[in-house]
């Protein structure tokens, strides 16, 4: 293999590589700012939730108030559902999206009603995470719920399909394995031009030169052209 040869693979195998981990890198980032925008949003969904359930529940201690409130939280948006529990871990409101099967059919309740309330309830300290479904992932806060006086008098769970998730996430990452392709294409036939014309040529013509000298054709003079190490050679 030939100088000019082993130089271009040696710059565009770096260069793919170089590319390959900047694109994973992209991807792994963009997933990661995904679930930032999640946690974000969930943390301003659950504040109103709390509130309004200190109230109806931490102070009226309204069972049937407090289940048409989570009902209707529960109906909105990408919401999967919520459970009110008091403070011995037991359920006292489960909204309708996680019980009624037949209206909800696309709803899967196990991964909410499987969410554990009694760390929160025994730290009074929130927890949030995320658990993957079948179709898309579902996240979570585990909320406490005080009463005026500060009291803990249960928590609740809130659960959030993040329908739109994959959707993004696959999107970004189209596009980012595009634009990584094209600046593999772009650069990698960059290097293969200056490689070719800096160094292959010049490397080719001077020994077709030499070559010819050493057969006595003396009247070949060799033309410095490049004003680098390949010309001052020549000299």
């Amino acid at each position: 293999m030939r100088l000019g040869t082993k130089l271009i693979v040696l710059l565009v195998t770096t260069l793919i590589v170089t590319m390959l981990v900047h694109g994973y890198l992209s991807i792994q980032q963009d997933q990661e700012n995904i679930v930032r925008e999640m946690r974000v949003g969930m943390m301003a969904l659950t504040r109103p939730i709390q509130a309004a359930l200190q109230y109806i529940y931490g102070e009226e201690a309204g069972i049937a108030a407090t289940q048409k409130f989570i009902d209707g939280v529960g109906r909105r948006g990408n919401i999967h559902g919520l459970i009110v529990y008091d403070n011995s871990a037991k359920p006292i409101a489960v909204s309708v999206s996680l019980t009624d099967t037949q209206d909800f059919p696309h709803l899967d309740p196990a991964p909410v009603l499987n969410i554990d309330p009694r760390p929160v309830l025994t730290t009074r300290k929130s927890i949030e995470g995320y658990t993957e479904t079948r179709l898309y992932p579902l996240y979570y806060r585990v909320e406490p719920i005080l009463s005026s006086e500060n009291k803990m008098v249960g928590a609740f769970v809130l659960g959030r399909r993040g329908v739109g998730y994959n959707l993004t996430l696959e999107v970004r990452r189209n596009r980012i394995i595009l634009t990584t392709s094209v600046l593999i294409l772009v650069l990698g036939t960059l290097i293969l031009f200056l490689v070719r014309r800096n160094v292959s040529l010049p490397i080719e013509d001077l020994i077709e030169r030499i070559r010819a000298a050493g057969e006595g054709q003396w009247e070949k003079r060799i033309e410095v052209r490049a004003k680098n190490e390949i010309g001052s050679l020549a000299l």
